[in-house]
């Protein structure tokens, strides 16, 4: 009995390194599904191409919005594109974003370039620039945007969640070669240089 045992004995720490060895994590097959929140993916909301062809036509269009200034309103529909125009000289560079100071908390926004506004009337429907989430949050932006061509151009807000929230979009000159030139020269001669001298000061700052 005694040499049946001790042949034996060797083989009790085989055995419980096989039923005691360390667990295995599950494997997750190439393809399955992750798990619910542990990623989002971002929505954009463009304005539908509309049958005229003129952009404009699929927004509720609010006004212009002045260089290095802004403009705030709030959505009221889900989803909703709100547009506004706003003039540059050729080779003109821009920012515009929707900016955290004056918008609601939580907003998703897209935003998108078109333009410029040719003689009919038409911004075409052809986007220049567009953005989703380059902003705070979930806010757009687009950095720097040159425009080679001076004119009219429209750009277009989007939400596709955010009725009854508010956002402001901030319109900013970045080479201080945004104003046109007849925006001076229609006015009286001391008017005119007293609003590039002033125009100008502001771009510097």
């Amino acid at each position: 009995m005694r040499h049946a045992w001790n042949r034996l004995w060797w083989l009790v720490p085989s055995l419980l390194v096989a039923a005691c060895g360390p667990s295995q994590e599950p494997v997750v097959s190439p393809g399955a599904p992750a798990e619910v929140g542990a990623s989002t993916q971002s929505i954009l909301y463009p304005p539908p191409v509309p049958a005229s062809g003129n952009i404009v036509d699929s927004t509720a269009y609010l006004g212009p919005v002045g260089l290095n200034g802004a403009v705030q309103t709030q959505f009221t529909t889900n989803p909703q594109s709100l547009s506004f125009s706003f003039n540059v000289a050729a080779g003109a560079r821009v920012s515009l974003e929707v900016t955290h100071l004056g918008s609601s908390m939580y907003l998703d926004t897209g935003l998108f370039i078109y333009g410029p506004k040719n003689a009919s009337g038409s911004y075409g429907t052809t986007v220049l620039a567009q953005d989703d989430d380059a902003g705070y949050g979930q806010l757009s932006k687009v950095a720097s945007l040159t425009l080679a061509q001076g004119g009219e151009y429209l750009a277009v807000v989007s939400t596709g969640t955010g009725a009854g929230k508010k956002f402001r979009l901030a319109l900013g000159c970045l080479n201080g070669a945004c104003a046109q030139d007849d925006l001076f020269t229609a006015c009286d001669l001391d008017v005119a240089t007293r609003i590039e001298v002033c125009d100008e000061s502001v771009v510097e700052t």
